[in-house]
């Protein structure tokens, strides 16, 4: 996941939680804020975004069920991602 996207996020952190929300994502504990969205049926990509400071950069993680190389190739992940993130950024208010 880029950089841009943990600064963009970051800095709007509700923006990027009604983002998550707008795509059916269900809330999780374990990070600032952290959502499971389902990417196609069945499997959900959880989306952990945790907030920088003084000492260190923000941080987005996207984590993968570990049996998601069933359903998609691991390049594909990428480009999944990818498409995620762009799904994420054009749902922010």
């Amino acid at each position: 996941v880029s950089v841009y996207h943990a600064k963009l996020f970051d800095r709007q952190p509700e923006a990027f939680a009604a983002a998550c929300e707008a795509l059916d994502g269900e809330r999780i504990a374990g990070s600032f804020i952290g959502y499971a969205i389902e990417l196609i049926d069945g499997l959900r990509v959880l989306v952990q975004l945790w907030h920088g400071d003084d000492e260190f950069p923000p941080r987005l993680r996207c984590l993968w069920d570990e049996n998601t190389n069933r359903y998609l190739r691991y390049e594909t992940t990428w480009f999944a991602t990818a498409l995620l993130m762009q799904r994420i950024k054009e749902n922010m208010p």
